[in-house]
């Protein structure tokens, strides 16, 4: 079974890209899987917000991903 791409940290409210923070590498007890950041904004939308380290790791690798491209 492939691993979601992000979940929630129910209790803060914290959305993480899995593999990106510490926080996603130790994975809290209570947190709930998606297959996308809107899928999860559609579920528990202001009441979540994204997580600074794991939103800085997604931008430096798609920074980089557009840079190779070229």
């Amino acid at each position: 079974m492939q691993e979601k791409i992000c979940f929630v940290n129910v209790g803060t409210g914290k959305l993480h890209f899995t593999g990106l923070c510490r926080e996603s590498k130790r994975k809290p007890s209570q947190i709930q899987y998606f297959d996308s950041e809107d899928e999860a904004l559609a579920a528990f939308g202001r009441a979540m917000s994204v997580c600074k380290n794991c939103s800085k790791e997604r931008e430096k690798q798609l920074h980089e991903m557009k840079g190779a491209q070229k």
